[in-house]
């Protein structure tokens, strides 16, 4: 049972300057196939290596898309810079597992600061500010198993969650509706880093999950077709101000239709101010403490559940979960 650290953990192959080797991990998946967040993970993670010793080793943005099934076992990530300039560098990364390329992304990375761009985010809480949507402190919630939503989900043993009572009412509002939470790894020396957030922003409800049956079918799969993350803030080291493994997800996802009730969803990264159910003290200004650790956004489809129950599919259908 590998911890997240572990099961994302991607190293160089021998003879080679662009290779790297990783396991995706049997512990990490819905029903039998790697989560597609996890996945990307440890793509991101093999090119964090990779730039860890250039001048450009803070990533900004990913986008990945979903061709062939990935599945437990040995995987091999091949790099390809693109493009190399003063600040970024571009980067494809592609997974490939038993000679079959599984997963494609495009990566952007930069330099630490951006000392070129002296303006700085609103602070939160002011008219242009961003606040943390999340409203319940963790410290006076009760953590709820991911199996609870999600029994196929093999991970809930690593993870659980605690949703915020703001988002109670998931009826659509507009063609849209929101859902948060907080979201805790378990083991208590798993720490949030750089390439876990690919997975943290890939564990959510959305409308597939929140709507009534009569509107969307009552089908539970849904393959995502394309998943995008941008960074957008350092990791904070663990303090009063900051958990050390917990996260806030708020989520609003909408545009249900056709083909294939196809639909977007929206996901925000933040800090936590403690962990779940925490004995800690609740700040006075806890959310304005808080910041945007990331955003993501995906494609997804709405299918038939039966589908997923047997990992012998056609090379070409669209397997990410």
């Amino acid at each position: 049972m590998a911890p997240l650290s572990a099961a994302s953990a991607a190293t160089l192959k021998p003879c080679s300057n662009d290779v790297y080797l990783a396991h995706l991990d049997e512990d990490w998946v819905v029903r039998n196939v790697p989560n597609g967040g996890y996945a990307l993970g440890v793509i991101a993670q093999a090119c964090i290596v990779h730039q860890a010793t250039s001048n450009l080793p803070s990533p900004l943005h990913v986008v990945a898309h979903y061709l062939n099934p990935t599945m437990v076992g040995a995987a091999e990530i091949h790099l390809r810079v693109v493009k190399q300039g003063k600040n970024f560098v571009n980067i494809v990364a592609e997974l490939e597992q038993e000679g079959s390329l599984r997963i494609t992304s495009h990566l952007i990375f930069a330099r630490s600061t951006l000392s070129t761009y002296p303006l700085k985010a609103p602070a939160p809480g002011t008219r242009f500010g961003r606040l943390i949507p999340l409203r319940t402190h963790p410290t006076s919630m009760v953590a709820t198993s991911l199996a609870d939503e999600y029994p196929w989900f093999a991970f809930s043993t690593h993870a659980h969650w605690a949703m915020d009572s703001s988002f109670a009412e998931p009826a659509g509002s507009n063609g849209f509706t929101q859902w948060g939470a907080w979201l805790e790894l378990k083991g208590p020396s798993e720490r949030i880093t750089l390439s876990s957030l690919a997975l943290l922003a890939d564990c959510f409800l959305n409308l597939a999950r929140l709507w009534p049956r009569e509107v969307t079918g009552g089908l539970g799969w849904q393959p995502t077709l394309a998943l995008n993350l941008e960074w957008k803030h350092p990791i904070p080291e663990p303090s009063e101000k900051h958990a050390a493994r917990t996260v806030g997800i708020y989520v609003v996802s909408g545009y249900l239709g056709a083909p294939q009730s196809r639909h977007d969803t929206f996901v925000e990264i933040w800090t936590a101010p403690a962990g779940i159910a925490e004995t800690k003290p609740i700040r006075e200004r806890w959310r304005e403490e808080q910041v945007c650790l990331g955003i993501a956004s995906q494609m997804q489809l709405i299918m038939n559940t039966g589908r997923t129950r047997n990992f012998k599919r056609p090379a070409n259908e669209i397997t990410k979960l």
